[in-house]
């Protein structure tokens, strides 16, 4: 039963990194490996300035996760509290992982030979803490962690505080047309719930990497 979720506020992020850098000091990654990433559109014009938008890409712990369908060592697996783990210490390095994620979130370690993913901090987790990413260090607070619903509500009653200028096509992160806001976790059809344009980084229906589009693993 899944009871906590990251949820991410893209509409509120600015593009500081911060939580790329919480994770990698958590994580100890080596250089290239990035288990969260920030991307960015832009710039787009409105009124004769510019604009930017930005998106979060990172594993979403999906109900149905294709990466556990096809990993050959049965080195990911999906925890009954609906965290997904890579066992890195399991894995080959074949590939198939990064291959069938529709988000582009399985990253490739040089190093080791081995896939990497965000298995959303459950050393940190099982002990009563959250995620490294969503410890209070994001500077614009986009980066949520815990019951769905109160996390959307808080997001709602933030964006109603403060009213957001509309985008261009292009620049949107209106979610589903309800609150900007993505979780890390989704149905068994994945479905990114990102920007309404087609062509974007945060594209909808897809992070890069998704339906055949090129990706980097690292």
């Amino acid at each position: 039963m899944r009871t906590h979720e990251l949820i991410i506020d893209h509409a509120s992020c600015w593009g500081c990194r911060t939580c790329e850098l919480a994770c990698k000091q958590e994580n100890r990654d080596p250089v290239g490996v990035r288990l969260i990433r920030v991307l960015e559109e832009g710039p787009g014009w409105i009124g004769g300035t510019p604009e930017f938008t930005f998106c979060v890409l990172v594993c979403r712990h999906c109900d149905g996760p294709a990466c556990v369908e096809v990993c050959p060592e049965d080195a990911i697996s999906r925890r009954e509290d609906g965290i997904v783990v890579l066992d890195d210490g399991a894995c080959t390095g074949c590939g198939l992982c990064a291959d069938a994620c529709p988000y582009g979130a399985v990253a490739s370690d040089p190093d080791r030979g081995v896939a990497r993913k965000c298995n959303l901090c459950v050393h940190r987790v099982d002990r009563g803490l959250v995620p490294a990413c969503a410890d209070n260090v994001c500077p614009a607070h986009c980066i949520y962690f815990g019951d769905p619903g109160e996390i959307e509500r808080e997001i709602a009653r933030k964006h109603a505080l403060r009213p957001r200028r509309p985008c261009p096509a292009g620049l949107s992160l209106q979610l589903d047309g309800s609150t900007p806001s993505s979780r890390a976790s989704s149905s068994s059809q994945p479905e990114m719930r990102g920007t309404s344009d087609a062509s974007g980084p945060c594209r909808s229906g897809s992070y890069p990497g998704a339906n055949g589009t090129p990706r980097s693993r690292t």
